[in-house]
């Protein structure tokens, strides 16, 4: 059944830490982090360059765009497999169990 809210909703990843603080300084204000964001589209639109300008000190770097490249994907899997080697040897060299 498709939603029944008039707005689609958005997503973003913001980082933990960011959207936590930035939402207790709403909060201390009185205010909610979806009218913040409106607001911010709103003034985007009403003066891009100023309000580019406004938020050029905090602008994050630009993420990666796709998938990560084979050695950064197998990057997890090769530690993971030298912890499996370390635990297999570590259970040989303590030989049968029960002994």
């Amino acid at each position: 059944m498709a939603s029944q809210h008039r707005l689609q909703p958005r997503s973003f990843r913001p980082e933990p830490a960011e959207y936590a603080a930035a939402q207790a300084d709403l909060a201390a204000r009185g205010l909610q982090m979806d009218a913040f964001l409106r607001a911010c589209l709103r003034e985007l639109h009403r003066d891009p360059d100023r309000f580019l300008a406004l938020l050029a000190p905090g602008w994050p770097s630009p993420k990666p765009q796709g998938r990560p490249s084979r050695q950064e994907a197998g990057a997890p899997r090769a530690a993971r497999d030298r912890r499996r080697e370390a635990g297999a040897a570590a259970a040989r060299m303590q030989g049968p169990a029960g002994t």
